[in-house]
């Protein structure tokens, strides 16, 4: 028994000698440095793994709702009303993504409301119908609330986001209401999801989980799953077309506006209802082409001409950077001249 004592003795002994030999020191100053998981880094985790999933707990289900209704007081205020539409707000200097065909054309000065009742002037900036996107800019004075782009490119089936707009049901004057789904599929040209949307929702703005932009509302099919939206890449990879106002029809052609309208750089010769070019102006696309003074035009892309009217009206179905043949009538002879047109300057 005493036997037994001794070497419990001896082991106890041993052991509190093992345990405070340097190494061991060391092993426990780097234990008490490790961070500690905390409630909020777990939450964080756990919600990272939600976005592409569905709640098994209910706790999983009150975390999934927490974060909706946080999303929910961060997207309104930057979500638009105007032109029987919705839009988005997405830089601090107030460009606007919404869709083409609530857009329409540029250089229209308009008038939107954020969801506080705010109000400000806007003006129209470009279209592309084959994808129907669309921007504006407001030109107001002030700091406006808006929304971070994000990516479209890796959206899978399942992943959980939130449509927000102004449906045609519902009052304007009212915050705009948002809907909870999943992306049902990511075709490059449009996002699919089962976020319900009608008529006015158009142009508004669907964020994933980050609270990022991640489309733009588009149409709907006639389908509860059948809810199409831009997606948001697209507007990232056009944005300078879009910024300076050019406008694309659906079949990719580059359209005539205002602001984009083809130019040529003459003047009439005054005194003559005739197409008699009096002066071309220096740098311009005609002076490049070869136009002369004393040129009098009588075709233009192969369509006769009568006077100087009719020269401008089929110029203006042409924008910025066209070639177009000319074919003007110089000292009894008839020539044909190929034109890059230009822009007003």
């Amino acid at each position: 028994m005493k036997l037994i004592s001794a070497v419990l003795f001896f082991l106890l002994a041993f052991a509190c000698f093992v345990s405070s030999v340097p190494g061991q020191q060391v092993v426990d100053s780097q234990v008490a440095k490790m961070p500690k998981v905390t409630a909020a880094d777990e939450s964080a985790e756990l919600l990272a793994d939600l976005k592409m999933r569905a709640p098994k707990t209910l706790d999983e289900v009150k975390l999934l709702e927490e974060r909706v209704q946080e999303l929910v007081e961060k997207v309104r205020p930057a979500t638009v009303s105007f032109l029987g539409g919705t839009g988005v707000v997405v830089s601090k200097d107030g460009y606007i993504l919404s869709v083409g065909h609530v857009v329409m054309q540029p250089g229209r000065r308009v008038r939107i409301r954020f969801s506080d009742g705010t109000r400000a002037t806007a003006v129209t900036l470009g279209v592309d119908e084959r994808y129907d996107t669309g921007m504006a800019k407001i030109i107001s004075e002030g700091d406006f609330p808006y929304l971070e782009l994000g990516s479209s490119a890796d959206l899978v089936r399942g992943q959980w986001c939130l449509a927000v707009g102004f449906p045609v049901s519902f009052s304007r004057a009212d915050e705009p209401p948002v809907r909870l789904g999943r992306v049902l599929s990511n075709r490059g040209r449009s996002v699919i999801t089962d976020c319900t949307i009608m008529g006015g929702d158009s142009g508004g703005p669907l964020i994933d989980l980050d609270g990022k932009v991640i489309g733009i509302n588009s149409q709907v099919s006639g389908s509860l799953n059948g809810n199409m939206h831009v997606p948001v890449d697209i507007f990232k990879r056009d944005w300078k077309s879009l910024t300076q106002n050019e406008v694309y029809s659906k079949a990719g052609k580059l359209k005539p506006s205002p602001e984009n309208r083809g130019f040529l750089g003459i003047y009439w010769s005054r005194g003559d209802t005739a197409a008699k070019v009096g002066r071309v102006m220096k740098g311009s696309a005609a002076e490049k082409a070869g136009v002369k003074e004393g040129d009098q035009i009588i075709q233009v892309a192969g369509r006769r001409t009568a006077d100087y009217g009719d020269v401008v009206e089929q110029l203006s179905s042409y924008a910025a950077g066209e070639i177009i043949t000319l074919r003007v009538r110089r000292s009894e002879k008839e020539i044909e001249i190929k034109v890059t047109l230009g822009k007003r300057p």
